[in-house]
């Protein structure tokens, strides 16, 4: 995979004019690439008007753990793959699998991992994951709208936010990862906030840290893995059958990498995953050596070590 540009000044000044060049396109709900134009219009007002806000007790997700799974269309078991690419870089793949197999072709739902605000702080420059999202696709007009300022003015009581959902269908990717316009694909876009354990863990002398650590990290893991679980509800029962995630909330929100993967696996590979049969195609984006090596541990242990014994790689 090529490196991925440093982040310095200079980059923060590129993705800032990135930024608002993809907003001036969702004003004019059109763009034009190679001398073809793309008319937005149509998607735009669909996207925003078909998004919609789930709230943290909405009762058609509670109790998901229990309701009757929907099996995916194939006959075959769930495809899980651990990439090192972005979230963009794996709808992408995806895409591309359906160009070259239109008959296999079906939704691609790629997890959003938001912060407090739309976008985060992509408008000036600065990048994550969510912000990349925001900078390549039409994701802020729906993240801006009536459902998407829901989602945004629920208040959060404490730092472990809360487990609100905002699914956005049918967003329009206008961009590859080095920021390149391209001829628009879509994707369904869902947005939820990790837990912040980083604020969770409240600091104090080290003997009270030591006592109330593990008790904490308790309460961590099981938020986490309900949210994560109401995540993968709300795209099985939205029908989306290839899924991109990820490290969810082991960025900023300090997430052990290890605990997010297992639960993952816990819901989508084990024996008795709930959600096992559930989807067609599901890609974890990674773009950390460590955190992909953590994941590959976890999903594929023997080809992981296999993998990094012949890179030499630690």
């Amino acid at each position: 995979m090529a490196a991925l540009p440093s982040y310095d000044d200079a980059r923060r000044a590129g993705l800032k004019k990135i930024a608002q060049e993809t907003i001036r396109i969702q004003q004019d709900e059109a763009y034009k690439w190679q001398g073809l134009k793309y008319d937005l219009s149509d998607k735009i007002e669909e996207t925003t008007e078909n998004s919609v806000f789930y709230p943290p007790n909405d009762s058609s997700i509670n109790g998901w753990a229990n309701k009757q799974p929907l099996k995916s269309s194939s006959e075959s078991p769930t495809y899980v793959s651990v990439l090192q690419v972005t979230t963009l870089g794996a709808s992408r793949v995806l895409e591309d699998i359906f160009k070259s197999n239109p008959e296999a072709r079906g939704s691609i739902g790629v997890l959003n991992f938001t912060g407090p605000s739309p976008g985060g702080k992509f408008m000036d420059g600065f990048n994550s994951q969510e912000m990349s999202i925001a900078r390549s696709t039409t994701a802020y007009s729906a993240l801006t709208s009536a459902e998407g300022n829901k989602f945004y003015n629920f208040a959060s009581p404490t730092q472990y936010n809360t487990h609100a959902i905002l699914f956005c269908p049918d967003v329009a990717v206008i961009r590859d990862d080095e920021g390149n316009l391209c001829p628009p694909y879509e994707i369904d876009v869902l947005s939820c906030a990790a837990v912040n354990a980083r604020k969770v863990r409240q600091p104090g002398t080290q003997r009270s840290r030591n006592r109330a650590s593990a008790s904490v990290e308790k309460k961590v893991e099981e938020a986490m893995a309900e949210r994560m679980g109401r995540i993968l509800y709300v795209f099985e029962q939205r029908r989306v059958r290839n899924v991109v995630l990820g490290a969810f909330g082991t960025g900023y929100c300090s997430n052990d990498v290890g605990m997010v993967a297992r639960i993952w696996a816990k819901l989508l590979t084990d024996t008795e995953a709930r959600f096992k049969e559930s989807f067609d195609r599901v890609i974890f984006a990674i773009t950390g050596k460590e955190t992909y090596r953590a994941f590959h541990r976890v999903f594929d242990p023997d080809g992981a070590e296999a993998q990094f014994e012949c890179s030499g790689k630690d």
